[in-house]
């Protein structure tokens, strides 16, 4: 899908600001760290039809050195459905003021991307002799001459985002009604509707100089919300219209579903009338349409950026874009008697929730909504090269979707990710070599990558060699190269692009000098093994005083979960150790559980980390109860180390919960090969 539009917020006005780093300091960026100053004044005139024209005029103060990186600016349009120009620009420096040569002003058109065809042209001004006190103007004329959805303006403007503005006016004018939406905790704005003989009008202006920006090495992990910014949302339709969005689109859409299947997409239909369930009907759909089309867009027209092409074309061409591959999806699953409609989403990872107040198609990408014959409705993105019908990819969940159901046309929530579907279950176990000099382990070990973790390994085979599938493997099992022994991997079938749990082994899995010697035995640090998953849990523990932004915890929603048995010595102090290392924590955005536990070998040591959410949004960082939880997680998920007796379990004792005792130090190459040892236990 190809929906553009242009957008100053991003291409013209995100400034870098100069910040010295402080690990303690948290909050917004200061105005006297800013490298430039804007002033803005822009105008549009919305038609009936959803077009309109927009001048925008802007003075951009030069404050320190580095910003005079910014006197270069570049605006994209498409020039079959816009057109923009440059009416003024202008650089003073002090009392003499000069118009940009002509020579450092072009309105060129681009060569076409490797992702499509399209008809960009570039605006670019270079402004000549900037200086620190220099004074740079611009005045850019825009006019949107067709609506990308018809009948539809909407428009969210953003006042400080990323950058420092002294002033901003903005005024729409438009020949059909305007809804409004003001998000303004902090009073910066003031707004006023107005209406004389069928002109609708709004004035916004910005009351006082802002900035709101949050500098990278103050706040970790940071995702500024958009109600922590102020904001105003303007659309041609009312929040009760969303429907609207789809009805005016879904008849180009709908003819291009209805034509005849080509034999190419009907071979694909026969295939999957072989299975009878309906993810697998699904993944042989959309996996078989990934050998057939290989990603390409055509977006030289609106109708291209917007609408599917027809299916012989896409057939015959071999090449498609989402538009194209959901077009398909959907037409031969109709052919299998499946419920399917093309929707509309913003595809993001890291995607800070929420919920427009009032329509707008910030939309990017077309993906599959099926409906089952239960009721539930499956999220598919048939342009992934991964098939998960039974699953949400993360860049599509927990957001709005527009669905082009001709009888129920509007917007449907794509539910958030559940952590049990995207899960790792490890499992390793060592035996405690008898010599007490001897720091190594050996033993075996096996993974399971479950959901969103398993699509990563996905049809590796098809791209990697078996090599380096192999080293990404190990490192999953031992991280620190440093400690690797002897070890051989056994991996899943890779091959297929259909997304499935898969099952690694390491057997031997051999570690050097994992065992400390101490006064109370032996000593072995389980983190030392752990990958990943601490780092995760120290995301949880940032500093929360004064922040103003909100958290990205993980990439998405997961569950973890790690095992570690030793054999071959008892625990130190067993009770003491279990009482001692053993707790739980539960939390709305965490849930986790630390177990040692005795046996009559040795140890079993577990950890379970559910991550419930991916992102916790400002207002909860702030609040008693997450200052209670990071408590909680500090106590229960520190760093931690058990301790083993010198005497030594008997190997006729161990045979039948553990490896073999190893008889010397040449213990790296034992293998277990009980197949009771090796059980792959999946946490789902």
């Amino acid at each position: 899908m190809k929906i553009t539009t242009t957008c100053y917020k991003s291409i013209l006005f995100f400034s870098i600001f100069c910040l010295f780093h402080n690990a303690a300091w948290c909050g917004w960026a200061s105005a006297e760290s800013a490298l430039t100053r804007h002033s803005i004044d822009e105008e549009y005139e919305i038609r009936p039809d959803g077009s309109f024209t927009h001048h925008r005029r802007v003075r951009t103060h030069i404050l320190k050195e580095a910003g005079r990186s910014q006197s270069v600016i570049a605006l994209e349009y498409n020039e079959d459905q816009e057109e923009m120009l440059v009416h003024a620009a202008t650089v003073k420096n002090g009392s003499v003021e000069e118009d940009v040569p002509e020579d450092k002003k072009e309105n060129e058109r681009l060569a076409s991307s490797l992702e499509g065809f399209d008809r960009k042209r570039r605006v670019t001004i270079a402004f000549p002799n900037v200086s620190v006190g220099s004074e740079l103007y611009h005045e850019i004329f825009h006019d949107l001459k067709t609506a990308d959805v018809p009948g539809l303006f909407a428009r969210r403007v953003f006042f400080g985002d990323g950058h420092y503005e002294d002033s901003h006016i903005i005024k729409f004018e438009s020949h059909v009604p305007l809804f409004l939406h003001v998000n303004d905790p902090e009073k910066y704005l003031d707004v006023i509707e107005s209406e004389d003989k069928g002109i609708y009008r709004i004035h916004v202006r910005l009351k006082r100089p802002i900035i709101k920006w949050v500098p990278p090495e103050s706040e970790d992990h940071a995702a500024v919300e958009d109600e922590a910014i102020p904001f105003v949302q303007i659309s041609t339709l009312n929040r009760d219209q969303w429907p609207e969005i789809a009805r005016r689109m879904v008849e180009p859409i709908e003819a291009v579903l209805s034509q005849p299947l080509p034999l190419e997409y009907q071979n694909i239909v026969d295939e999957a009338k072989g299975v009878s369930d309906l993810a697998s009907q699904i993944n042989i759909v959309t996996s078989k349409m990934h050998e057939l089309i290989t990603y390409h867009g055509e977006w030289t027209t609106r109708a291209g950026r917007h609408i599917p092409r027809d299916l012989r074309v896409v057939a015959t061409a071999k090449k498609g874009d989402c538009k194209d591959f959901s077009a398909a999806t959907v037409a031969m699953l109709r052919q299998l008697g499946i419920e399917a409609h093309i929707a509309w989403v913003l595809s993001k990872r890291k995607f800070t929730p929420f919920k427009s107040a009032l329509p707008i198609a910030y939309f990017n990408h077309a993906i599959v909504r099926v409906k089952a014959k239960t009721g539930e409705s499956l999220w598919i993105d048939a342009t992934h090269p991964k098939s998960w019908a039974h699953g949400i990819y993360s860049h599509i969940s927990d957001r709005d979707a527009i669905v082009f159901d001709p009888r129920n046309p509007g917007r449907e929530r794509i539910p958030a990710l559940v952590p049990m579907r995207s899960s790792i279950h490890k499992t390793t176990r060592f035996q405690i070599p008898i010599e007490p000099s001897v720091s190594d382990l050996c033993g075996d070990g096996t993974i399971t990558f479950c959901g969103e973790h398993a699509s990563g390994w996905t049809g590796a085979a098809r791209n990697a060699p078996k090599g380096r599938i192999d080293v990404a493997a190990v490192e999953m099992f031992c991280p620190r190269k440093d400690m690797l022994g002897a070890h051989r991997i056994t991996s899943p079938d890779l091959r297929s692009s259909v997304v499935c749990d898969l099952t690694f082994g390491c057997d031997p899995l051999s570690l050097k000098n994992a065992l400390v010697d101490t006064v109370h035995g032996c000593s072995f640090q389980p983190s030392a093994i752990a990958h990943g998953a601490d780092a995760l849990i120290a995301r949880l523990l940032v500093s929360t005083k004064g922040r103003v932004s909100g958290l990205w915890a993980v990439e998405f929603p997961q569950h973890i979960h790690r095992e570690t048995h030793l054999h071959g010595r008892k625990l130190y102090e067993a009770k003491k150790a279990q009482d001692l290392f053993s707790c739980v924590v539960t939390s709305r955005w965490f849930s986790g559980q630390r177990a040692v536990t005795p046996t009559e070998t040795g140890a079993k040591l577990s950890e379970t980390q559910v991550f419930n959410v991916a992102f916790i949004p400002n207002r909860e960082l702030l609040s008693k109860e997450f200052e209670t939880f990071q408590a909680d997680l500090r106590r229960c998920f520190r760093p931690f180390a058990v301790n083993f007796e010198d005497a030594v379990v008997s190997a006729s004792s161990s045979s039948s919960s553990g490896p073999a005792s190893s008889s010397s130090s040449s213990s790296s190459s034992t293998s277990l090969s009980s197949s009771s040892t090796l059980e792959s236990k999946v946490a789902l």
